[in-house]
C-alpha cells in the first residue's frame, strides 16, 4: 500500500466518533466495512499523478549559455554612416 492511500485509509478512520452517544458495535463495524483500501489506493494513485503533471509542467534549462561573437575584417570603409 502506498504510504499516501494509507493516510487516506487513516483519515477515513477517525471520521467515526466511538463515544458519540448511541453508537453500538455494529455502527462501528459498518463504519470500518465502508472503508475501502481500492478507493484509497486510487485516490493516491491519482495524486501521484497530478503531483507528476504540476512538476513536468515547468520548462526546466540545466544549461543556458550564449555566445556573442564580432568579426573586424580590418577594412578602410568601416565607420558609422551619419
Amino acid at each position: 500500500m502506498y504510504p499516501r492511500a494509507a493516510y487516506y485509509v487513516i483519515k477515513e478512520a477517525h471520521q467515526f466518533d466511538p463515544y458519540a452517544p448511541g453508537v453500538t458495535l455494529e455502527d462501528l463495524e459498518e463504519h470500518f466495512d465502508g472503508i475501502s483500501l481500492t478507493a484509497a489506493m486510487l485516490q493516491a494513485r491519482g495524486d501521484k499523478g497530478a503531483l507528476e503533471v504540476e512538476r513536468l509542467r515547468s520548462i526546466r534549462l540545466s544549461r543556458f549559455t550564449t555566445e556573442f561573437k564580432t568579426f573586424s575584417t580590418g577594412g578602410s570603409l568601416i565607420t558609422t554612416p551619419e
